[in-house]
């Protein structure tokens, strides 16, 4: 299998359009505000991720975040951002990292190469570690987790805790 990560805001727009349009608008906790969009509307959200990145027009508690899709063998079958640094308020419930993966990639087992493609970037931003967070109750998740290798720290709000130094 052949895996990438690619910016969103450099992503081939009809790919990557169709992909948000197979994840629901609200699933597990994360909102998919793209859904039952237009293709301006996408562009515009685009632009927006772009400048999040770079710390543009972001609000009081907002840190910058890449957004990035994943493709496998070409298609696109994962969304995710990575927050370039963390605030308190993140500590607790978010982490560094934020992910869904479209329901057509689902079982296929890209958790591994998410991951890793991730701790890539997160390395180029010189992050010593990551911490990344799941519901308590969410079983599949957090034995994915735990089988690369990431430390529970503790349990806050049924959020597990995990880190990674890189």
């Amino acid at each position: 299998m052949n895996c990438k990560l690619e910016k969103i805001w450099t992503a081939t727009w009809e790919d990557v359009y169709q992909m948000l349009q197979e994840i629901a608008p609200q699933e597990n906790w994360i909102s998919n505000d793209m859904y039952w969009k237009t293709l301006d509307e996408f562009e515009e959200w685009k632009k927006a991720r772009e400048n999040e990145s770079r710390s543009i027009w972001l609000k009081d508690w907002e840190v910058p975040m890449t957004t990035y899709c994943m493709y496998a063998d070409g298609q696109p079958v994962w969304i995710g951002k990575l927050r370039h640094y963390l605030v308190e308020s993140l500590m607790n419930r978010w982490g560094n990292i934020w992910y869904i993966i479209a329901p057509s990639g689902r079982g296929k087992w890209y958790w591994t190469k998410i991951l890793e493609l991730l701790l890539k970037e997160a390395k180029s931003m010189w992050l010593q570690k990551v911490l990344l967070t799941c519901d308590e109750d969410n079983i599949w998740s957090y034995k994915i987790i735990e089988k690369n290798n990431w430390i529970l720290e503790n349990i806050v709000n049924w959020k597990r805790r995990y880190w990674i130094s890189l």
